[in-house]
């Protein structure tokens, strides 16, 4: 899994929306964001610059649809495989954080375009799809979908993966989402089936299935036939199995939190980079949590690249592992 060929495409398939964040009283500021959408750009800032990042999703023929999508390609991130739906718009959140610091989130998603993303799929000509490619997606990708798009997106997935597409996904579980915690189960286990490499965490994985240890949460991971396990566990670090061989990172904190709404997303980006750039999954896993306490000690889902770019370059190990493409 570590050697690919020069020019992979990782098609990142998901929901992104538009945020509202309160910066002061009764004003707002406008960015969009999404958890496939963040990794993809991470994805994108850190891989090499001859990898393509599509993002695979569903839009609406809306003027702030096309603000979204110009905002995509100014990351550098490929819209060939948007679906225009007519009528429709994206899902909109606003964020507001109360005196104690806490955020709150409120979405309007429920006639949100991209809850049709699997009409995206079709732009995808499967003679296009090859060894040394990726599919990212999650487990908001599946949530928000009905049961008859889930399953036409689980046989998309089997096709790339009968290509050689290399398959992560990470289960990002959020109950309010599904209809059921059974339905979440079933379909999460159904994408772990398929996935080659897994991004997930302790504790979502006890409160999907009751696994109660990083042994044991690795240990059905790998009897489900992932090859790639990473599982996240606070502050106990950052445990990961690859073959069957195991590691375990330690967990380093970030000098100051500020924000921690993206720390996952920029971790699942930042680690499938450094896999595409040859890093073992140990490797990959140390410098992406480097890569995310950088994103947690500054607001906002996305940080601007100067600030990515200028805090890298003062890290010692970032900086003489990447050379950050602009």
């Amino acid at each position: 899994m570590d050697q690919h060929k020069q020019n992979n495409t990782i098609y990142a398939i998901g929901e992104c929306m538009v945020e509202f964040s309160c910066t002061r009283d009764d004003e707002y500021r406008r960015s969009f964001a999404g958890d496939v959408f963040n990794t993809a750009v991470y994805l994108r800032r850190l891989a090499p610059a001859n990898c393509n990042v599509e993002f695979v999703t569903a839009v609406g023929d809306d003027a702030i649809s096309s603000a979204m999508m110009s905002a995509w390609r100014d990351e550098k991130i490929a819209t060939n495989h948007v679906a225009v739906m007519p009528g429709k718009s994206p899902g909109l959140y606003v964020i507001e954080t109360d005196d104690a610091g806490e955020r709150r989130f409120s979405y309007w998603r429920s006639q949100s375009a991209a809850r049709q993303l699997t009409a995206a799929l079709k732009k995808i000509d499967d003679d296009a799809l090859c060894d040394g490619d990726y599919i990212y997606y999650s487990g908001i990708s599946l949530a928000i979908l009905s049961e008859d798009r889930r399953a036409s997106l689980f046989e998309f997935v089997k096709r790339a993966k009968s290509k050689g597409v290399l398959i992560a996904f990470d289960p990002n579980f959020r109950p309010a989402l599904w209809e059921s915690h059974a339905a979440a189960a079933e379909t999460t286990m159904k994408a772990y089936g398929l996935a080659d490499i897994v991004l997930t965490g302790a504790d979502e994985e006890a409160s999907l299935f009751g696994w109660g240890s990083e042994a044991s949460e690795l240990g059905e991971l790998e009897r489900i036939g992932v090859r790639e396990a990473i599982l996240k566990a606070g502050d106990r670090g950052v445990f990961g199995s690859s073959g069957g061989e195991r590691f375990h990172v330690p967990f380093s904190p970030a000098k100051e939190v500020v924000d921690t709404t993206a720390a996952g997303d920029s971790f699942a980006g930042a680690y499938l980079a450094f896999r595409i750039r040859g890093r073992s999954p140990e490797e990959a896993v140390a410098l992406a949590a480097r890569v995310a306490r950088i994103v947690v000690s500054s607001r906002g889902a996305i940080i601007d690249r100067q600030t990515l770019r200028s805090t890298m370059n003062e890290d010692p190990i970032l900086s003489s592992e990447i050379d950050y493409a602009d």
